[in-house]
């Protein structure tokens, strides 16, 4: 620990005289040789100790590190997977086998690609590690999350590959860094439909700080403040007169915290009750989702994108936007080969200074989606800015006007101005899901509601 590398060497051959059989003073040893890069000894050391009782993690995964750089790659391979079974919450081992190309898998789990988890699932994380690691120490290990994914039958495995992926290192990572992913859900434009019987839904929900109950007539509250503070609700949910539903009216809300509110006590409401609700980012730009749940079961579905002429006219073979969302006030555009002075020129010309920065090095802009409100002056800056791209290049840019998402195709010859339209994707046509047919119906019919441009944008003076 203090870095006395010739002296902690001294003490670990001291050790393996009495204690030959030490696989923590090999390991040692075969540390020593690693910091020297004496591949050869580690790798000795670490055989010796690989084979001995109580060989360690770490013994096996840098056993595996020595092989590889001694270009024994098949070895290696078996080291990290040595390493992996014998723990498989330590995060190292997965780093390893991630990056060579080999998908963890403990014995009993089917071979497949890395598995990601839908926004439903890690909300469940959250909750499963949000009491663990205030329980007890997080350590440096997935040990929280590897209990959730054993208690649901997940493929470890595959789920700890992705988070690795998703720059994951142990549990307290998984809270900071999925969170961020599903940053859109604090600022979401949410509607649905509840289903069960009606007295049911009135006491549970009634019974929820964060939940206001409204009759079908009484006009919907208007709050001043952001859900969960100064008393405002995270939920309003207006009951229908004598039917067995609810009905959750168009509002901007936490769609994470309303889920987790709403699946504590689905279960009260009945066998056959369920919840279609529709998520729309509002801080963020980003495709639509439907969320169908059951006392059960949780599913989510994600819409994509297809592209249209602003007069409706349906467009293919056009790029559109992968399924992430982006903050609506820090959008990329860019616009490679232009310098900095000319866009800051051309923003200000066609007064846009307050929406738009251009990068410092040039050849791109940062653009506030929620503040550009003169579209006519956004559009002529990017059919100003477009001729001046290099021949070849292309620029994809993306805003939103209300509730529709625009997208600008820029290249020298012009710009051309298209609409992005959320669309049902193709692969969750035929749904099979445990989810009763009427909630898929609804949540395919609320898919197909316009987007509400009046909640849509971040909120400001």
């Amino acid at each position: 620990m203090q870095g006395d590398w010739a002296k902690a060497e001294d003490a670990f051959y001291r050790g393996v005289t009495e204690s030959p059989r030490d696989a923590r003073l090999h390991g040692g040893l075969a540390l020593i040789a690693i910091h020297d890069k004496d591949w050869t000894r580690a790798i000795g050391h670490g055989r010796q100790a690989s084979a001995l009782p109580g060989a360690s993690v770490e013994v096996h995964n840098n056993l595996g590190w020595a092989l590889e750089q001694d270009d024994k790659p098949a070895e290696a391979l078996r080291a990290y997977i040595a390493a992996f079974h014998l723990d498989p919450t330590r995060p190292q081992p997965i780093a390893h086998l991630v990056r060579l190309g080999e998908v963890p898998r403990l014995p009993d789990e089917e071979e497949g690609p890395l598995t990601a988890l839908g926004t439903l699932e890690r909300l469940e994380l959250y909750e499963h590690l949000a009491g663990f690691v205030q329980a007890e120490p997080p350590g440096n290990t997935f040990r929280g999350a590897y209990i959730w994914a054993m208690e649901r039958g997940a493929p470890w495995g595959r789920v700890a590959g992705w988070l690795l992926e998703q720059g994951v290192k142990k549990d307290r990572d998984v809270l900071e860094v999925l969170a961020q992913r599903d940053e859109h859900l604090g600022q979401a434009v949410l509607s649905g439909i509840l289903l069960g019987e009606r007295e049911a839904i009135q006491e549970a929900l009634g019974s929820l700080d964060g939940i206001q109950l409204v009759g079908p007539e009484d006009t919907l509250p208007d709050f001043d403040g952001e859900p969960g503070e100064d008393g405002v609700p995270y939920l309003v949910v207006r009951l229908m007169a004598d039917e067995d539903r609810a009905q959750i009216p168009i509002q901007r809300t936490h769609a994470g915290v309303v889920l987790s509110f709403l699946v504590s006590v689905m279960d009260q409401f009945g066998e056959t009750s369920g919840l279609a609700m529709t998520i729309d980012p509002a801080a963020h730009l980003g495709p639509r989702r439907v969320w169908l749940v059951n006392p059960i079961s949780e599913v989510e579905v994600i819409g994509t994108w297809e592209v249209e002429e602003i007069d409706g006219t349906p467009v293919e073979n056009v790029p559109v936007p992968d399924g992430r969302t982006v903050r609506a006030n820090s959008v990329l555009a860019g616009f490679p080969g232009v310098d900095a002075d000319s866009l800051r020129a051309a923003l200000e010309e066609g007064g846009l200074g307050e929406a738009a920065k251009p990068l410092d090095e040039g050849g791109a802009v940062i653009f506030d989606a929620d503040l550009v409100g003169k579209i006519d002056g956004w559009r002529n800056f990017l059919g100003r800015v477009s001729k001046w791209l290099p021949e070849g290049e292309q620029s994809f840019v993306v805003w939103r006007s209300g509730g529709e998402e625009q997208l600008a195709i820029l290249a020298r010859d012009g710009a051309r101005f298209l609409k992005l339209v959320p669309s049902w994707p193709e692969d969750q046509d035929d749904l099979d899901l445990p989810i009763a047919a009427e909630v898929q119906l609804l949540g395919r019919a609320l898919f197909q509601a316009p987007r509400s441009g009046r909640l849509m944008g971040v909120k400001r003076s």
